[in-house]
């Protein structure tokens, strides 16, 4: 580019030449043509910077500032002179501060040590601007403290709010300027923000607004700094905020209070909505989390609610203006402390704590011990939500000087293309070219290139899932690709079939190097311990023993020693059971637990014999729906048999009818009424095999009156004693004939057979001892004995 200035001579009426521009300013390495009129030749001096001496016109680019004499001749041989003054500018001498995206190694302490001691404090800067209490307008400002140097990485930042009552207070005070000093040594950005005080005569309507009009301002502070955080290198995903006293008052109503949520005595209706004031809209004013010193909230009921923002507070239970449970604040407004704030988070589902200074004051000094577990504590809580902690979201942090303007191209990855001081993001490796202006209009050009990189690590770990123990690097981050080295010589990043012993590996990158190292002990091999089953059935067992120390993997086997061929084998990690539920009933078996670490050494298995039960019974056995001809009998399996036989007899004879069914259940037809049936089941584990032992022998009886062809001989002698009786008494009769098959009966009063029993007839006499004690409630029955068409009758009374 060349800065072209025309200069012309005005011609006089005596043929002199003069030029009606005696200065010109020309930038460091341009020209200028010069004319001149008013004679008919013309020489130029000195020559320096000139193209031609000779002529009316010329191009000056002198090296430095020159004054040029131009001698005209008229046609007589006249001669006159003027003189033009060439100011020449230099250029801008462009000096850039530079740090690449890449440091080799992460940061060391970041956000828990003070690894900054040189603090740049950048005062007073406007972020907003709304209208007093008074309705005069007031700039917003804030002090940033930041470290003095560029970084590499996108920094946190942390809003710090000033106590004062909403009455008084300042960004100055020693309080908030202690904090921003602490964490800006840490590595945050901290913003020390002012807000609007003031309220006029004090009530509780004032004092409403002028907490409205702080969480205003603090959540206009936030939006400015993800508007504009980004030039300092501001990671605008990561803003936290901190109060004390009303400054923590007014952070947590910027972090939980919503609109819908306003307490009823606030008229906000001439201050405008919370988040829509005092410039930098189209942002978001959420925070990560909080930090309350002695703070407070006008209500609880639903200022927490689907919040997730974390919060710490600190609070003394002696606190004379903000109450640690709840009270009047300054006589105003009834308000809840860190008590109360903290349970109600809690509530809701928050995380949140509380450090409770026993006797302790409203905001402890400067020097205090509570001060210093301020200070600690909410270092370690930020750290606990801090993301890259150590400096992994790198970036080009770069300052320009030497100008009053700036432009970058390409303008993309760039925090802002016009600024002095941005950082940049490339995902390759960029050129940039840097365009810088001074107030003459000169300018200067530099190229920068950009690579995109990350902090370089590396850890060993080691390949346990296999048979082998291979060792391997995760590695990632550096300038360019990675290059391995083992202690061994091997250049992979993987170290297959290790042996004990110490392993290095050693990974490069650019001008980047990182190490690692491991050593390796192989655990003393043993056979599992202790080995036992816990439970055995027909179909299944559980295993229970101790694994050998740092096992790798078991080997479980589990043989049918009846049948050897049948063999089933399981591979398992570090668990010290193993459950197993297709057994054969009343089989024997061997189970094998063997210990395997790398390289497949082991000390042998651990062997248990064992047997299987029988074929277990069924249980639980029930009869429902009960009619006069039918009945239906459930009950439960175990081990899920392949079958069921069931047997059933009418009660008294000795004829069994068998059924086999492949459910829980038989459904029974073709029943007498009024009378009693006795049943029982047995599982068949494998059709064709044995079966369990029969269940409990069960007993149940249709309903109506029992039909039968008898004569009954009211007459014949039966005698029953005592009577009446708890269920144990003894009968004695005389019968007609000795007949096999006479039973004892009792009947209920419906006519149903509750209870049978055969008996014995000697010589006509029948004497005999029953106890029914449990089987038959209490009441009036009638007692028979049959024998044959022969039936003797008689009351009994049980209670």
């Amino acid at each position: 580019m060349f800065l072209l200035a025309v200069i012309f001579a005005a011609k006089i009426s005596n043929a002199q030449v003069e030029v009606n521009q005696s200065y010109l300013s020309i930038c460091e390495g341009s020209s200028a043509t010069i004319n001149a009129i008013g004679s008919v030749s013309y020489f130029w001096s000195p020559s320096e910077g000139l193209n031609s001496t000779i002529g009316n016109s010329v191009i000056a680019s002198p090296p430095f500032s020159l004054t040029y004499t131009v001698t005209g001749f008229d046609s007589n041989g006249n001669s006159s002179e003027a003189m033009v003054s060439v100011q020449v500018n230099v250029n801008p001498v462009i000096n850039l501060g530079f740090v690449q995206p890449s440091s080799c190694n992460y940061v060391e302490g970041l956000y828990v040590n003070p690894i900054y001691q040189n603090i740049k404090i950048m005062q007073d800067l406007v972020y907003g601007q709304n209208y007093l209490f008074n309705n005069q307008l007031q700039d917003l400002k804030l002090d940033v403290y930041l470290p003095n140097q560029l970084v590499n990485y996108k920094r946190a930042a942390i809003i710090i709010l000033h106590g004062g009552g909403f009455l008084f207070g300042d960004k100055s005070d020693s309080t908030p300027v202690a904090l921003s000093q602490y964490f800006s040594e840490r590595g945050y950005v901290v913003y020390d923000a002012n807000y609007r005080i003031g309220m006029g005569p004090l009530n509780e309507a004032n004092a409403g607004k002028a907490y409205y009009r702080a969480i205003q301002d603090a959540k206009a502070c936030v939006r400015y700094i993800k508007k504009t955080g980004t030039d300092l290198g501001v990671d605008t995903s990561q803003i936290f905020m901190a109060g004390v006293s009303a400054g923590a008052v007014t952070s947590i109503g910027t972090a939980y209070l919503d609109q819908n949520e306003i307490p009823s005595f606030i008229n906000y209706s001439a201050l405008g909505l919370l988040d829509n004031e005092g410039g930098n809209t189209g942002y978001s004013s959420k925070v990560n989390g909080v930090i309350s010193i002695a703070g407070g909230v006008y209500d609880t009921t639903t200022i927490f609610d689907n919040e997730t923002e974390p919060l710490y507070s600190f609070h003394g239970t002696s606190d004379n203006v903000i109450p640690y449970y709840s009270g009047l604040l300054g006589g105003l407004v009834l308000t809840y402390g860190g008590y109360s704030i903290n349970k109600a988070a809690n509530d809701a589902g928050l995380n949140s704590s509380l450090h409770t200074f026993i006797n302790g004051p409203h905001v402890p000094s400067i020097n205090s011990l509570e001060m210093d577990s301020i200070f600690t504590e909410s270092n370690s809580f930020l750290y606990s939500l801090v993301k890259n902690k150590h400096g992994e979201n790198s970036c080009a942090m770069i300052l320009a000087t030497g100008g009053t303007q700036f432009n970058w191209s390409p303008a993309t990855n760039i925090s802002n293309p016009y600024s002095n001081q941005l950082i940049a993001t490339p995902e390759n490796l960029t050129n940039y070219n840097l365009t810088v202006t001074d107030s003459f209009g000169c300018y200067s050009h530099t190229d920068l290139d950009i690579k995109s990189a990350h902090p370089l690590y590396t850890e060993i770990k080691t390949d346990t899932i296999g048979k082998y123990l291979n060792l391997f690097t995760v590695s990632g981050g550096g300038q360019e690709s990675l290059n391995f080295m083992w202690s061994n010589g091997t250049t992979a990043s993987t170290l297959k079939h290790v042996a004990p012993g110490t392993y290095a590996i050693s990974v490069t990158s650019g001008n980047c190097n990182m190490t690692d190292e491991k050593e390796i002990i192989y655990p003393l091999i043993t056979k599992a311990t202790d080995l036992k089953t816990e439970f055995i059935t027909s179909c299944g067992v559980k295993f229970k023993w101790e694994p050998m120390p740092h096992v790798l993997y078991q080997k479980v086997l589990l043989t049918n020693m009846d049948d050897s061929i049948a063999q089933h084998s399981f591979l398992i990690h570090g668990e010290n059971t193993f459950d197993y539920s297709d057994l054969i009933p009343s089989t024997n078996y061997k189970f094998e637990v063997t210990e395997y670490t790398w390289n497949d050494s082991t000390a042998g298995p651990a062997i248990l014999y064992f047997k299987s039960k029988q074929c277990e019974m069924p249980i639980q056995l029930v009869s429902n729906n009960v009619g006069s001809d039918n009945c239906t009998i459930q009950w439960e399996g175990t081990c899920n048999p392949e079958s069921y036989r069931f047997k059933y007899r009418e009660l008294g004879t000795t004829q069994w009818n068998v059924s086999l069914t492949g459910t829980e259940s038989m459904q029974l037809n073709n029943l007498a009424s009024g009378t009693s049936y006795e049943y029982y089941v047995r599982s068949v584990c494998i059709n064709g095999s044995s079966y369990s032992k029969k269940s409990n022998t069960e007993i149940f009886t249709t309903l109506g009156l029992r039909t039968e062809n008898i004569n009954h001989n009211i007459n014949s002698e039966i005698t029953v004693y005592p009577n009446p009786n708890n269920g144990s008494f003894i009968v004695q009769a005389s019968l007609s004939d000795n007949i096999e098959n006479t039973e004892i009966q009792i009947i209920n009063s419906l006519g149903q057979i509750v209870y049978r029993q055969p008996v014995l007839v000697e010589d006509g006499t029948v004497y005999e001892s029953i106890t029914i004690r449990n089987k038959i409630v209490t009441g009036i029955y009638e007692l028979r004995i049959k024998n044959g068409n022969e039936c003797l009758k008689s009351r009994i009374a049980i209670r």
